[in-house]
């Protein structure tokens, strides 16, 4: 059933499902937690220990109109060797409060769309839109050449 669930909401291979719900507002919140059990310091690679939770909320995609969150509950973690604290990082997810896939949603929809039309649908601003196209690689974003229709 987890599985199907993951691929339904395109959730990461990297995180668990514990909970799927419905929000008051209509929406659909997904909680999970990353699948790694053991974590190395992400300073000097010495051993971990966790020492408390914080829950991460991301806007994850839209499915049947209705917008997907995910709920990351995530380890915060104290390096035994250096000291220093740390929020255990998810393969898959960037700092944003959008999710990865979110953001190459919002990338491809925009591509042939107004960036109004892609922010009103995707429940985001139109300068959000706009800088992530703008992360885009030139290259990748350049139209096709258009083919000569002349006949001879």
């Amino acid at each position: 059933m987890k599985k199907i669930l993951q691929r339904t909401f395109a959730v990461p291979q990297s995180l668990v499902i514990d909970e799927v719900k419905e929000s008051e507002q209509g929406d659909t919140v997904v909680k999970c937690h990353p699948r790694a059990k053991a974590m190395v310091c992400i300073h000097c690679k010495g051993k971990t220990s966790g020492y408390d939770r914080v829950v991460n909320k991301k806007r994850h995609t839209v499915v049947s109109g209705k917008t997907v969150w995910l709920e990351i509950r995530k380890r915060r973690m104290k390096c035994k060797s250096c000291r220093k604290m740390f929020v255990e990082p998810v393969e898959g997810m960037s700092r944003s409060w959008l999710s990865n896939h979110m953001v190459r949603q919002v990338q491809e929809k925009s591509r042939g769309q107004d960036y109004t039309r892609v922010a009103k649908e995707y429940g985001v601003a139109v300068a959000t839109v706009s800088r992530k196209v703008a992360d885009l690689p030139i290259r990748e974003f350049m139209t096709p050449k258009k083919k000569n229709s002349s006949s001879a």
